[in-house]
């Protein structure tokens, strides 16, 4: 078993879990009632594995969070250092490291544009209320929640509420509440693509009253031997990537100005699950965009710079 950090977010987690759980039975019921070829389903969305292990996943996360978590005796407040402020929660949640990476083939399976028909009819057409779009982003977020690398400050905060117990009030020493606001700045980039009203509950006014600057951008997550990078195609698309020595990527997607012209401009961010990575690798460069909601590319582009993104020029162009 794997001890994941997250967040009690009350009835949000359990919500997504409850509609991805839906869009997994959808094709678990068409494959059983025969509304579906053998094969016909990519794994692990055939015979079941995606939604078995997704439903071990949700017993594990749904008795941690909201007004669930005190009634089994896991409802322990978290407290800041000085001992009045209470903090958004951190449970600590066992689950079996095949079923993240279970879920995380799964994620990719949905994001794919080449999966299938069946697959994004259950998208659209499914048993699930949230969009078809909204399904995918929030099984890439999962995804990304549950397989979030472990840090210095997670751990620290893992072995302090291992010692405490689940039932029991917790109070941060100074440096574990530093390590507490770096780690749910991290988790709410997951979650919440950085959205600062959503990073704010978890106790950003006691970290501004103690005069906590905020950190440098941290690239070290980015694949071995490469950098941030960027290349921009006039009139109407950035490209980000994680750029190897030759050339070469490690992933990339898109940001792309889908405007009809008429008023401002309209940003389409278009990642597939060869760049899922990104979620976790540059956390704040999503942030940045839930906070700054850029509305021209030219903006994105200066996210890009105050990162250290290299601007690169495609051979045989010249720099806009």
């Amino acid at each position: 078993m794997t001890t994941v950090l997250l967040p009690d977010l009350g009835d949000d987690l359990v919500h997504v879990l409850n509609e991805l759980e839906k869009l997994l039975l959808t094709y678990a019921i068409w494959e059983s009632e025969g509304d579906v070829e053998v094969g016909e389903l990519p794994a692990p969305l055939e015979g079941r594995v995606a939604l078995e292990a997704l439903q071990r996943v949700s017993s594990m996360i749904a008795v941690t969070q909201g007004r669930r978590a005190p009634v089994v005796g896991r409802g322990g407040r978290l407290l800041a250092a000085d001992g009045r402020y209470e903090l958004v929660p951190l449970r600590l949640v066992d689950v079996a490291q095949a079923d993240v990476d279970t879920l995380a083939a799964a994620a990719r399976v949905l994001g794919d544009p080449d999966a299938g028909d069946v697959v994004r009819e259950g998208l659209e057409e499914g048993r699930a209320d949230m969009s078809g779009a909204g399904l995918v982003l929030r099984a890439a977020q999962l995804a990304a929640l549950l397989g979030l690398a472990a840090t210095d400050d997670s751990k620290l905060l893992c072995g302090r509420l291992a010692a405490a117990g689940p039932a029991d009030d917790v109070v941060l020493t100074a440096g574990q509440q530093d390590a507490y606001q770096r780690t749910v700045t991290r988790l709410n980039a997951m979650w919440a693509l950085g959205d600062p009203a959503e990073r704010y509950h978890y106790g950003d006014r006691g970290a501004a009253a103690h005069g906590r600057e905020r950190t440098e951008p941290d690239m070290s997550a980015l694949p071995a031997g490469t950098h941030l990078a960027y290349r921009r195609r006039v009139p109407n698309m950035v490209h980000v990537m994680a750029t190897r020595p030759d050339g070469s990527h490690a992933w990339q997607f898109t940001i792309a100005d889908e405007s009809d012209g008429s008023f401002g401009e309209s940003l389409a961010v278009k990642v597939t699950w060869e760049a899922y990575a990104a979620f976790t690798q540059i956390p704040d460069f999503f942030a940045a965009l839930a906070s700054r909601r850029p509305m021209f590319l030219d903006e994105v582009e200066m996210i890009l710079k105050t990162l250290g993104a290299v601007k690169e020029i495609p051979k045989g162009g010249r720099a806009r």
